[in-house]
């Protein structure tokens, strides 16, 4: 079994310019899935600053409040395109986002993708506000 075909991916964050805003992802609906996990890809963090991710919950669809332990930091020793990823199994809020914190300095962000896991409905097919131009899956193809 692949993957792609028990994940749903959302772009819940685009690329953002160097700067110290604390920027929020997309909300995210559970209803119908196990776990959900944020991957904040980072890019340039200067001199002394430092990148976090809290993940939130919320009842509602908005963002909600921090959940304890839920959060990654990077400080400027990171390279670019190091990642930052929280994975939030069985969380007990319907609604998940994410804020990400730039702190001290200036830092790069190049996203944040927002994997729901595990859904109750297969084969999982892709919103129709998917950022997803294309994608593929192969099962073992031949050489060319």
């Amino acid at each position: 079994m692949q993957l792609s075909n028990d994940v749903l991916a959302t772009l819940g964050l685009i690329q953002t310019a160097d700067g110290q805003t604390d920027p929020d992802t997309a909300v995210v609906d559970m209803a119908g899935w196990d776990g959900v996990r944020f991957i904040c890809v980072l890019g340039v963090i200067t001199g002394a600053g430092t990148v976090s991710m809290q993940v939130k919950g919320s009842a509602t669809d908005a963002v909600g409040a921090a959940l304890a332990g839920a959060v990654a930091l990077a400080t400027a020793t990171a390279q670019g395109g190091s990642l930052l990823i929280v994975d939030v199994f069985k969380p007990i809020h319907r609604y998940m986002s994410a804020t990400i914190t730039r702190a001290v300095a200036n830092s790069v962000l190049g996203g944040v993708v927002i994997e729901r896991y595990r859904g109750v409905k297969k084969p999982i097919t892709e919103e129709a506000a998917s950022q997803i131009v294309a994608g593929v899956s192969v099962v073992s193809p031949a050489l060319a």
